[in-house]
């Protein structure tokens, strides 16, 4: 069937028309979506593609090479949990201590239990403030490692509910991975659409913009630089912690025990309700299942709080210790796990003055605590 001219005319014009101008609209959103996307991608106000990340877990790759084959302290940096999940890819111990920095000094010398648990190599994961979260990281970096046979757990008194603060986050990407290694669901969104998505965020754009236009140096690519171990502590080549020695002026010195009739705090720091998620406690009981089936031999770690936390200045700090370490000699019970310490100081006898605050007890102490029923 042939068309007339008229209307193959027509459409040869209609053609010729419209064709330089969709071209023109395609190539501009290409163009405006090319340029959006450079400048997310580039930029990267929120190292959403990890370019400053991976500076940063490479000079910490660089810190624990060092530092495990230091013959002496190495002054403490940053990022913490950055450089003790590096310390667990790097190190190969029949023993590893996780906590809080309740657990930070604890190894084989000021933790004679360790010995007791058969321990001959203890390396220090602990990091301050630890969460739950942190607990499933560094237990996916070492539940695999052949020379593992034991593995003790410092649990706080705030780390019994999800997402008890936010430190975990720091490196990020940290914690979808390990969950999916322990065998626990991972509800998280995709980390490929998550950055694919940004790329041509229109919020993201403006927030790298302001960026370009007056840089927040906080963000930039971090630099390190020697520190007085002195003023800002140090870490030992099996990861174990130092306390400064002097205050930030560098001249007051910090005591590692402290004199009688201190006044310290409340023992509060991140003790919030609820104290015991149920959906957490499953979580953690199937953590412990797992080790134990690897053949790892697992303790509970509960460091004791100073004699004052205990007169109950703060009611919800007597609560928390009240209501969470019976629920954890519970699950031990259950497990078959020994537990290590107690919150309460009295189960040692501890007086003030063997605590350097409310919540840590003076390093040459350490060594008191021992198996508690």
């Amino acid at each position: 069937m042939t068309l007339s001219r008229e209307i193959d005319s027509s459409d040869a014009w209609q053609v010729r028309v419209w064709t330089p101008y969709f071209t023109a609209l395609v190539l501009t959103i290409m163009v405006v979506l090319i340029a959006t996307a450079s400048v997310n991608y580039f930029v990267d106000v929120q190292d959403v593609y990890g370019r400053r990340n991976e500076i940063l877990l490479a000079y910490y790759r660089n810190y624990v090479r060092h530092l495990i084959r230091s013959e002496r302290p190495l002054t403490y940096i940053v990022h913490e949990r950055a450089m003790k999940q590096e310390l667990a890819r790097q190190t190969q111990s029949d023993c590893y201590v996780f906590g809080s920095s309740h657990e930070m000094r604890v190894n084989i010398w000021t933790y004679p239990v360790a010995r007791q648990l058969g321990c001959k190599d203890v390396t220090n994961l602990a990091v301050s403030a630890a969460s739950f979260e942190d607990l499933l990281v560094m237990t996916s970096l070492i539940f695999d490692k052949p020379t593992v046979k034991t593995f003790l757990i410092g649990i706080g008194p705030w780390a019994l509910r999800p997402n008890a603060n936010s430190f975990w986050t720091e490196p990020p990407d940290v914690l979808p991975p390990a969950r999916r290694a322990l065998g626990l669901s991972d509800e998280t969104e995709n980390t490929l659409l998550i950055k694919m998505r940004q790329l041509v965020n229109g919020r993201y754009l403006w927030a790298n913009l302001n960026q370009l236009y007056a840089p927040d140096l906080q963000i930039q690519a971090p630099t390190f630089r020697e520190r007085d171990q002195a003023i800002f502590g140090s870490f030992d080549p099996d990861g174990t912690y130092n306390y400064a020695s002097l205050r930030p002026d560098g001249v007051t010195p910090y005591s590692d025990r402290l004199a009688p009739g201190t006044p310290v705090d409340d023992g509060s720091w991140g003790i919030e309700k609820p104290f015991v998620d149920p959906g957490l406690m499953r979580e953690l009981e199937h953590v412990l299942a797992l080790l134990k089936q690897r053949g790892i031999q697992v303790a509970i770690v509960l460091n004791p709080y100073h004699p004052y936390v205990w007169t109950c200045a703060s009611a919800i700090t007597c609560d928390a210790l009240r209501t969470v370490e019976p629920v954890l000699r519970d699950l031990a019970h259950r497990m078959g796990l020994p537990i290590v310490g107690s919150y309460d100081p009295n189960v040692f006898g501890f007086k003030e003055t063997d605590f350097r605050d409310d919540a840590h007890l003076s390093r040459d102490e350490l060594h008191r605590v021992g198996f508690t029923n």
